[in-house]
């Protein structure tokens, strides 16, 4: 966010995102931020995105409760993918409601976050040096090239998959048996899932744009204060850019409910479906944990940055002068960090309980539904 090779790397992403034209924001050359785009053509497209996600999500849940409630065997192996595809367009219909809500607040953090750390930079030259995490690259770099990885893959994995299984139920081409014997409608139902899925994905990357990294600072007592309090204010600002339902979902039952159904789906379909079918489920395993570690781990770090940094002030004894005013200031300080739903500060424990909620679950639904029980 310093430098020009980490907003390089903004750029690209807001530019990746914006394939389809499906999210309100784009990358400003001349100002290198983020801002919104309002012209016609981005207006129509979004709108197509939106449409997208609805009636796709609709027609998933009407299929499985076609098939749950329906005389018969039940299918397991379409109802995981049925469940799959609606907590992934669920996904999408938050962070659009999110982008469209909060997408003002979001271009300013990001133009606050940009200030903030030009200042910090010129304040504390050493601890602004821009180390690299690996290699060349910063933490926020890995962490916007994480996401980058896991959109590719995962539209890349889904689509192939569609060349496999057409005729699923999962697939709107399902309900066209007959058609889809034609080449040309069976191109235009592969041109319509490469759409859905693509677009659906990366409105969901859009939830990467609320940056947020937490400052460490060493200065006097008062500048520590005025950095406390400015840094109060920018996360309060990021609690304020994303609505309450997407940061649930984010740091709770999204990733986590991705780990378990494809975690479940992983153990039980092993040998019984096509490779190209199955390989899905590992790689959602593993893309949705590294998506959950992400979003813990940068929320959690805030709350316990601000912590050590109200430690470091309270510590540190104010000089004679205009000590009453500092103490009375000091006082006035409280920790601050990413809320949650009810949560008001997210903590890295957070990271052990969920992921112990998700072994506890998928331990129960495995013994509850046998593999004899799966497919029998």
């Amino acid at each position: 966010m310093k430098d020009d090779q980490t907003l390089n790397t903004l750029r690209i992403f807001v530019k990746v995102v914006n394939v389809f034209n499906g999210t309100p924001y784009e990358w400003d050359k001349k100002e290198k931020c983020l801002r919104l785009s309002s012209n016609l053509k981005k207006r129509i497209c979004v709108s197509l995105a939106k449409w997208n996600i609805w009636i796709y999500l609709a027609y998933l849940i009407v299929c499985l409760a076609g098939e749950i409630l329906g005389a018969g065997h039940v299918d397991f192996v379409v109802v995981i993918w049925l469940l799959i595809w609606i907590l992934y367009y669920v996904w999408s219909a938050i962070s659009f409601r999110n982008a469209q809500v909060s997408c003002s607040i979001v271009t300013a953090l990001f133009k606050g976050m940009k200030t903030l750390f030009a200042e910090m930079a010129a304040k504390y030259p050493q601890q602004f040096s821009n180390k690299p995490a690996f290699l060349t690259y910063n933490i926020l770099q890995m962490q916007i090239m994480a996401v980058l990885w896991i959109l590719a893959s995962l539209v890349v994995a889904f689509s192939s998959m569609f060349l496999v299984i057409p005729l699923k139920p999962q697939y709107i081409s399902s309900q066209f048996e007959k058609g889809i014997q034609n080449p040309l409608v069976f191109a235009g139902f592969i041109l319509l899932e490469i759409y859905s899925k693509a677009s659906t994905g990366l409105v969901s990357g859009t939830d990467a744009l609320h940056i947020l990294v937490p400052i460490n600072c060493n200065s006097s007592i008062r500048h520590k204060i005025h950095d406390f309090r400015t840094l109060n204010v920018l996360v309060a600002s990021f609690n304020h850019s994303v609505t309450k339902e997407l940061l649930s979902f984010l740091c709770y039952w999204g990733p986590g409910g991705f780990v378990l159904i494809a975690g479940f789906a992983t153990i039980r379909f092993h040998g019984e479906v096509n490779i190209f079918e199955y390989a899905p489920f590992p790689l959602a395993v593993l893309n949705c944990s590294i998506v959950l570690f992400l979003v813990l781990f940068s929320t959690s770090t805030v709350g316990k940055v601000s912590e050590k940094l109200l430690n470091s002030i309270n510590q540190q004894s104010p000089m004679s002068g205009r000590r009453k005013t500092i103490l009375r200031q000091m006082k006035s300080l409280k920790t601050f960090g990413v809320e949650a739903g009810s949560i008001k500060v997210i903590e890295r424990i957070v990271i052990l309980k969920i992921l112990y909620v998700i072994s506890d679950i998928l331990t129960t639904c495995l013994v509850t539904f046998p593999k004899e029980a799966v497919f029998s």
